[in-house]
């Protein structure tokens, strides 16, 4: 009994998973010179990624939110982007995480992803729009000193909409041959109550 045990246990080990090792591969940089006085900036930086996808329907993609913090202050505030003007490297694209309220150009972060079907590893270059007015910030402020941090999450986009949990032969769908879904629950909607247990 013991060696079973320790047999699945070691098993259960050797279970593969799909990382997707986001790195920030380049810092957030802000070109002084360039800061104009129209309150607009470029943040350059870049970031890369592992198993990146795309097919007819979902993709995966990595929201990308900065935070700055002057020398005076204590904690970090949200860099508020732009809700357009960004660029991006070819082959990718990004939604920006647009204020709740409405407001224009104070995006907390871009979703960023594939532009066209594919997969593989991304390496993705980004300059990013600032209006840091929007911030209460001036000129001044990045000359007397300001650090900007960026972090990056993997997200995965799936469309709004009734859905079935597996064919019975994609790779990774619930359904299987051996392993039934109630034919009540095989379209799934907002409507659908799947009760666990008894």
């Amino acid at each position: 009994m013991k060696k079973l045990l320790l047999f699945i246990l070691l098993s259960s080990f050797l279970t593969t998973v799909w990382a997707g090792n986001i790195e920030i591969t380049k810092e957030p940089t802000i070109d002084l010179l360039s800061l104009g006085y129209d309150n607009v900036t470029t943040i350059e930086m870049s970031i890369s990624w592992e198993n990146s996808w795309r097919d007819e329907h979902n993709w995966d993609a990595v929201y990308v939110f900065l935070k700055y913090k002057r020398s005076t202050d204590i904690s970090w505030s949200h860099v508020l982007l732009r809700d357009n003007f960004h660029v991006l490297s070819s082959g990718y694209t990004y939604y920006p995480a647009k204020d709740p309220a409405g407001a224009r150009d104070k995006s907390t972060g871009l979703f960023i992803y594939r532009s066209k079907k594919g997969e593989g590893n991304s390496t993705v270059s980004l300059k990013l729009a600032w209006m840091f007015s929007n911030n209460g910030l001036t000129r001044d402020d990045f000359l007397n000193g300001m650090t900007i941090e960026a972090s990056a999450i993997e997200m995965v986009y799936i469309p709004k909409g009734p859905f079935r949990p597996g064919d019975q032969f994609s790779k990774y769908c619930f359904q299987k041959p051996y392993r039934q879904i109630r034919p009540e629950w095989d379209l799934i909607t907002p409507e659908t109550q799947i009760h666990l247990g008894s």
